[in-house]
């Protein structure tokens, strides 16, 4: 029988936290080591400090944790997401592409014939009417999407600087120690649920940022839960010293082209001014469009493929690579992208260049060794990469 797993309270991304770089791997490397022994695994809330969901965007950061959580599932773990008061603007980004169960409200589930009560905890036993009114605002879906108009480089900021607000405002940005059975609000709420479903084993809470395991009856436990992609980016060509070996690697987009027309777009598209304007556009039809635009220039080739190998004197990228070797004669590889078409092509004695294909038909990569360079393919259940 494997292992059932609950957690809360991480606030990713928060403002207030200094060391959010390593909070998240640590996060990641305690999910990556209960991976083989997982049936399911809980989140029970404010997972991220400040969540908000657009139509086609979502909040930047968090790649290691979305990724590993989509290992999870993809190895058949359940991961159950419960939204919290930091996280509630949660849309369908995590079910659809993580794979997760994402619950709005408190459930009682049945796991291993025991009934339990998992809910993030916000609001539950509270008579603030302050909090109250905030938290109907929040949750008012004409209020969302009224929010989701608000260009996410304003309304993100503004969520993680109410966030942050919201934790700084307490003594040493800390919550409230344990209040005792009698004031602790959780404790109320849980007490005075089970009169009426006395079968609940076990109630399980996030929230309060304190570490609770309370026997509230014989048969009945409750527990708080405590809180809780480093890519080198390259803009343009770069020559590298992998083993000896120097390659010259590029995407491949504008090398060799003698197109005027793409030569102009590809200046605008790498123009700092207007990246800045079109960052000025609301996602919504932002994305929309460049999303439109890229279907539409893959559409306009016949069958909506790259057109086949041109051959040496007419290939661009093959062109430009002789004609750099010319003037670097000691470049060993070439790899580029780009042209969606598999190229495996000697140069010189002591020259090759490699065109990867694509990961949409063709799946296909690279492999370097320190000897041997090769193309491959991956096919699911055969390679082993």
């Amino acid at each position: 029988m494997k292992n059932i797993y609950f957690l809360s309270d991480a606030h990713l991304g928060s403002l207030a936290i200094p060391h959010a770089r390593m909070q998240e791997r640590r996060l990641v490397n305690f999910l990556d080591s209960i991976k083989h022994k997982a049936a399911a695994i809980y989140l029970l809330g404010d997972i991220f400090d400040f969540w908000h969901e657009y139509k086609t965007v979502v909040p930047k950061g968090y790649t290691r944790l979305l990724g590993k959580i989509s290992e999870l599932t993809d190895m058949g773990v359940e991961v159950h997401f419960f939204t919290g008061n930091h996280d509630l603007w949660v849309g369908d980004y995590l079910q659809e592409e993580c794979g997760v169960t994402l619950h709005t409200k408190s459930s009682v589930v049945d796991i291993y014939g025991s009934l339990f009560y998992l809910s993030h905890g916000d609001g539950l036993g509270s008579k603030d009417r302050k909090f109250k009114l905030l938290r109907g605002i929040f949750h008012n879906r004409l209020c969302q999407r009224l929010f989701a108009s608000i260009h996410p480089r304003w309304g993100m900021a503004f969520g993680l600087e109410w966030a942050r607000h919201s934790r700084m405002k307490r003594e040493d940005g800390k919550e409230p120690p344990y209040q005792g059975e009698d004031r602790e609000e959780l404790v109320i709420f849980a007490k005075d649920y089970l009169r009426s479903h006395p079968d609940i084993n076990f109630f399980i809470f996030g929230h309060r940022h304190i570490e609770l395991d309370l026997m509230l009856q014989r048969t009945c436990r409750m527990l708080i839960l405590q809180e809780e992609c480093g890519v080198t980016l390259h803009t343009k060509s770069s020559v590298v010293d992998i083993y000896g070996s120097l390659f010259y690697l590029s995407h491949g987009d504008g090398l060799g082209s003698k197109d005027r027309k793409f030569k102009l777009l590809r200046g605008i598209f790498h123009n700092r001014l207007c990246q800045r304007l079109f960052a000025s556009i609301h996602p919504r039809w932002g994305m929309a469009f460049g999303l439109e635009w890229a279907r539409h220039s893959r559409m306009k080739r016949e069958d909506g493929k790259e057109p086949p190998y041109q051959g040496e004197d007419r290939e661009e990228l093959v062109i430009f690579a002789k004609d750099y070797l010319r003037s670097h004669p000691d470049i060993n590889f070439f790899i580029f992208g780009h042209r969606h078409i598999e190229l495996d092509l000697m140069l010189q004695r002591t020259c090759r260049m490699l065109i990867l294909g694509d990961w949409i038909s063709q799946f296909s990569y690279a492999v370097f060794d320190g000897e041997h360079l090769f193309l491959d393919s991956f096919i699911e259940g055969e390679s082993q990469p």
